[in-house]
């Protein structure tokens, strides 16, 4: 134990007596292995929104700003629109998102593949068995001021 700690420690039985000694532990100073310490357990309303910020990551796939009006009226629902599956570390998702024109809906739908995979392997330790992406609208890109242009 370093002196540094033992000038410092908390009244036994304190929530800050408490929350040094799982300090302690972390820095490799107290008890248990790392593995046997606890888990992390990710919520899934937590992993959607990580696979909703991968799929705005990609390629092709349209802001959900640039979604909301045009494809929510004809579709009746926002876009990029995810549902997530688990079963313990695997993650089955289903992805619909609107695409930029002209960016073939294949290549759309890889790159969204991919995005997911990476990001739920590398925030939160998930694999992912199926990616289902379709590719249900497709808009028009914005020229540099962020609006349409209008051929007169």
């Amino acid at each position: 134990m370093s002196a540094a700690w033992s000038r410092h420690r908390p009244p036994a039985g304190s929530t800050s007596s408490r929350r040094c000694r799982a300090v302690a532990a972390a820095d490799g100073e107290g008890g248990d292995e790392p593995g046997g310490r606890g888990r992390l357990t990710v919520a899934d309303r937590a992993v959607s929104r990580l696979v909703r910020a991968a799929v705005l990551t990609a390629p092709g796939v349209a802001p959900a700003s640039r979604t909301s009006g045009v494809v929510s009226g004809s579709l009746g629902r926002d876009l990029p629109r995810v549902e997530v599956a688990r079963a313990g570390t695997q993650v089955d998702v289903e992805v619909e998102v609107a695409s930029v024109w002209p960016r073939a809906a294949a290549d759309t739908a890889d790159a969204v593949r991919s995005a997911v995979t990476a990001q739920l392997a590398s925030m939160a330790s998930l694999s992912t068995g199926a990616v289902s992406v379709a590719v249900v609208a497709v808009v028009r890109p914005r020229d540099d001021r962020g609006e349409h242009r209008r051929v007169s």
